[in-house]
C-alpha cells in the first residue's frame, strides 16, 4: 500500500487504512486526528512554539475561555488549536468528536451532518479538511530498508477532480 517513495497517498488509501483498524485503535486515532497529536498543555509543558519551534513562550491571556501564548521568538500568538483541524472552528470539541465518530463509521456527508447538527457544506468541508490532515500525516512516515508490498485493488473515483 505504502511506498518507501514520496508519493502522496490517496484518499482511497486513507480509507482503506482506516476500515481495517480495530475498535480500539480506531479510538486511538479519533484522539489523534482531532488535534494532529499537540495535546492543549504541549504548548505551556514542553514551550514549543508551532511556528518556529522556539522554545521562550508565555501565557498571553485567554480568548472565549481558551488560553492564548506568546512566543519571544517569533512574536507570534497562537492557541491551543493551532496546527490542528480545529483551528478556527467555532464548533464545540463535543460536536467535533461525534464528527470524527461519524467519519470513522463511514456515514455519508447528510447523515453525518444531521447527526453533529452542523450544515451538509460544513461536512464536506471538516471531511476535507480531516483527510488532507491524514495524508500530511501518513506522508511523514517515510519506510527505510527491506519494504515489501502486498497487491491492493483500490477501485478509483475520481469524481469532482
Amino acid at each position: 500500500m505504502l511506498t518507501n517513495q514520496k508519493e502522496t497517498p490517496s484518499i482511497e488509501e486513507i480509507a482503506e487504512v482506516l476500515r481495517k483498524l480495530p475498535k480500539d485503535k480506531l479510538a486511538y486515532f479519533l484522539s489523534l486526528v482531532d488535534d494532529l497529536g499537540k495535546e492543549p498543555e504541549e504548548h505551556e509543558s514542553s514551550g514549543i512554539c508551532p511556528y518556529c519551534s522556539g522554545n521562550h513562550i508565555q501565557k498571553n491571556g485567554s480568548v472565549r475561555g481558551l488560553q492564548r501564548y506568546y512566543c519571544c521568538t517569533c512574536h507570534r500568538s497562537f492557541g491551543d488549536t493551532t496546527g490542528s483541524v480545529r483551528y478556527k472552528s467555532k464548533y464545540s470539541s463535543e460536536t467535533w468528536a461525534a464528527y470524527l465518530e461519524a467519519f470513522a463509521l463511514k456515514l455519508p456527508l447528510r447523515e453525518a451532518a444531521r447527526k453533529c447538527g452542523i450544515s451538509l457544506s460544513t461536512s464536506f468541508f471538516w471531511r476535507h479538511k480531516i483527510l488532507n490532515a491524514l495524508s500530511g500525516e501518513i506522508r511523514k512516515n517515510i519506510l527505510e530498508g527491506i519494504v515489501q508490498e502486498d497487491e491492493t485493488y483500490i477501485q478509483d473515483n475520481y469524481k469532482g477532480n
